[in-house]
């Protein structure tokens, strides 16, 4: 058997009933830390996904992180022509440049 603050037996309910309750205080804090992760995550998703556009990497990976976003079609459409416009005009300022 367990103890619990020295009684084998006579304080099982009790001890059970506290660790009870710090595992309720504890699964909701991460449930908290888990919604404020989820919401920086949601925030960062598509602003990493325009600069993977943007960027000489393929524009599938920043379509998908945009798509895993949530970001509308409507959204996303402007901001690849945008971005993908502004990535070649700083390929070209960096090779005007060399």
């Amino acid at each position: 058997m367990r103890e619990c603050w020295g009684h084998p037996m006579s304080g099982a309910f009790f001890c059970n009933k506290v660790a009870k309750g710090r595992q309720t205080r504890t699964m909701k804090k991460l449930a908290v830390d888990r919604v404020n992760l989820e919401r920086n995550l949601a925030m960062q998703g598509p602003i990493l996904g325009a600069l993977i556009i943007a960027s000489p990497l393929p524009d599938e990976f920043g379509v998908s992180l945009l798509g895993l976003s949530k970001v509308r079609v409507a959204v996303l459409l402007p901001i690849a022509f945008v971005m993908n416009f502004l990535g070649i005009l700083a390929v070209a300022g960096v090779a005007s440049v060399l």
